[in-house]
């Protein structure tokens, strides 16, 4: 088995959690064990889309991590947290509640690229540590801003006297409960967020997921319609048709020429008879295989 399971992930459990629990099952289905892997980490108490990867498709993770991503989030007004949710303790209070017309002023300064510093609470590497690791510890460590792109950012509704909905589009790598404390801060408060769902990574949206129950309720009846194909994490990925003969010089790591048959330059898959071969770099009328799929 090679493909994609779009799971909507529930509040309280943590995304490598979900992707043992997917494993074990396809295992117990198939009667061996498979690879498996999440494309791009969702905090536990956020919700929403975690496309896992089985098989062959995991090496797809980094080209699907990649692609832009969605989120609606609540922003609460008036207290900063350690950990920049809900679930921190309480570090800065502010009583200030800022109006409707200040939010939608304030928000556009956000759209394109920006600074964003990743919260103490992530995955980043500290002298090959994760920042988290050191942040329980209660270690003084600094985490370096970055550059993060933002698409869009609209204020949805105010959402309760003193909390806001939201709805981004980014880039890979962003942090929404930075971006949060951003927001706040622009707004002359503070703030953390305290709902956080992702409806979108790349082509798979929270319209095709399912819960992890339902995950395995079908996978025990022996229905996989709900599953996804491995050349489904491509995305906006150019296809390109190869013959046998073209199939298997890639194969071999060599390559091939496709005159004008494939459009553009930089990363195409190379389909044959329905399967992909391999991604492949193209410059001018060659394509060079950099990851093949036999």
């Amino acid at each position: 088995m090679d493909g994609w399971a779009v799971i909507d992930k529930s509040c309280g459990i943590t995304s490598m959690r979900v992707t043992s629990r997917v494993k074990k099952i396809i295992k117990e289905i198939v009667g061996k064990k498979v690879r498996a892997g999440h494309a791009g980490t969702l905090d536990p108490f956020a919700t929403g889309v975690l496309p896992v990867a089985f098989g062959r498709a995991t090496s797809l993770i980094p080209i699907l991590m990649s692609q832009s991503k969605e989120y609606e989030f609540t922003l609460s007004f008036g207290a900063k947290t350690s950990t920049g949710d809900c679930y921190g303790d309480e570090e800065e209070r502010n009583c200030y509640i800022p109006r409707e017309s200040e939010i939608v002023s304030v928000i556009r300064g956000f759209i394109g690229e920006i600074d964003q510093t990743p919260p103490s609470f992530s995955a980043i590497k500290i002298r090959g540590v994760p920042a988290y690791k050191l942040a329980r510890k209660k270690e003084v460590f600094e985490i370096l801003p970055r550059k993060v792109r933002i698409f869009e950012l609209e204020f949805l509704d105010m959402k309760t006297v003193d909390s806001a909905d939201f709805r981004v589009k980014c880039a890979s790598g962003t942090y929404i409960r930075s971006l949060g404390e951003d927001i706040a801060r622009a707004l002359n408060t503070c703030g953390h967020l305290s709902q956080l769902r992702r409806t979108r990574v790349g082509p798979f949206s929270c319209e095709l997921a399912t819960s992890i129950d339902f995950f395995q309720e079908m996978m025990y009846k022996g229905d996989r319609g709900f599953l996804f194909s491995l050349c489904a994490g491509l995305g906006d990925i150019p296809v390109c048709a190869v013959t046998a003969e073209e199939r298997s010089r890639l194969w071999h790591g060599l390559p091939v020429l496709k005159g004008n048959s494939c459009s553009g330059d930089g990363r195409v898959a190379c389909m044959c008879d329905n399967m992909l071969v391999a991604l492949c770099d193209r410059d001018g009328e060659e394509i060079v295989p950099k990851r093949c799929f036999l």
